[in-house]
């Protein structure tokens, strides 16, 4: 089995969306310089505001699309839909001078979400076969330790609250 650095799997994973909101300011900016002529401060401000909700929406959509759980969706999207709500009702609802920075943030939710849902589900099924040889390994291992000592075949249902042992 290969070794799992956590410092840098994080790091990897999250270059992709920061690159995306460094991306999505650039853009912006290059619009806001020809309107008003002032890119470096519409550029710093979309990528500050930009940054924490692509990381925020890359992380929910990849730990959403990594998991094995089916119900991780049917959890996800009435909560990214309540916030949508949430955010338009205030931003439209009242003389607010931001409104376009809140749709910025929500069409890049929007698409980090996707983008990292699409990752993780991607990562899930890539490495299922790593996964499964490691799982049969362990059982492998276990069955030898188990008849080495002169253990019952089959361990106690209670070993195994982590693992989907009932499935």
């Amino acid at each position: 089995m290969e070794p799992f650095d956590p410092a840098s799997f994080t790091t990897a994973q999250l270059l992709w969306p920061a690159v995306l909101a460094a991306l999505g300011a650039f853009l912006v900016a290059i619009v806001a310089a020809y309107v008003s002529g002032d890119f470096g401060k519409a550029f710093m401000l979309y990528l500050g505001v930009g940054l924490p909700i692509a990381l925020v929406g890359y992380a929910t959509g990849f730990l959403t699309g990594i998991s094995r759980n089916s119900g991780a969706i049917g959890s996800l999207l009435p909560a990214v839909l309540a916030l949508i709500g949430g955010l338009s009702v205030y931003a439209f609802g009242s003389d607010n001078k931001y409104r376009f920075v809140i749709g910025y943030c929500v069409c890049l939710l929007i698409v980090s979400l996707f983008y990292g849902t699409q990752r993780g589900a991607f990562d899930r099924e890539f490495f299922r076969e790593a996964r499964l040889k490691s799982l049969f390994e362990m059982e492998r291992r276990l069955q030898n330790y188990r008849s080495y000592r002169k253990l019952p075949e089959k361990s106690a249902d209670w070993l195994l609250l982590g693992e989907s042992a009932g499935k």
